[in-house]
């Protein structure tokens, strides 16, 4: 396989799981921050789960293989998977919570984003500090 075809089978990758885990983050996101910012009525119905899932689906999608790419290419698929996801759905619920009745979605989604972003952050100083490949290799029984 040539090495464009291999790049083009990894981002399909990259954006089928960044769709399905934006698809089940952005509707548990916004169920709970509508919860915790409207009551429970308001963040558990049929609607708030499907409209979390269609936007996080659409926002995985983007930020995965952007993220993958241009800010994680040392950090493993797993862990960049896990700690981008709790980060955006951290953020996604604070931001939701935040801007409470006035704008959910706005806030969810900006909330995400800041997550997201906070998670790269620390994963890239993590991946970049003096010796991570050293322990890396350690902790794969190398």
């Amino acid at each position: 396989m040539s090495r464009s075809a291999r790049i083009l089978v990894v981002t399909a990758g990259l954006i089928t799981t960044g769709a399905v885990c934006g698809a089940v983050i952005g509707a548990v996101t916004l169920a709970l921050g509508m919860a915790l910012a409207q009551g429970p009525v308001a963040g558990f119905g049929r609607d708030v789960f499907g409209f979390g899932a269609v936007y996080g689906a659409a926002f995985g999608a983007v930020a995965a293989p952007a993220t993958a790419w241009l800010l994680l290419r040392r950090v493993s698929l797993g862990r960049a998977v896990v700690w981008c996801g709790g980060g955006a759905a951290a953020g996604g619920v604070a931001g939701t919570v935040a801007m409470g009745r006035s704008d959910p979605i706005v806030g969810t989604l900006f909330g995400a984003l800041a997550g997201l972003l906070v998670a790269v952050v620390l994963l890239r100083r993590r991946a970049s500090a003096p010796g991570a490949d050293r322990q890396a290799h350690r902790r794969a029984g190398g």
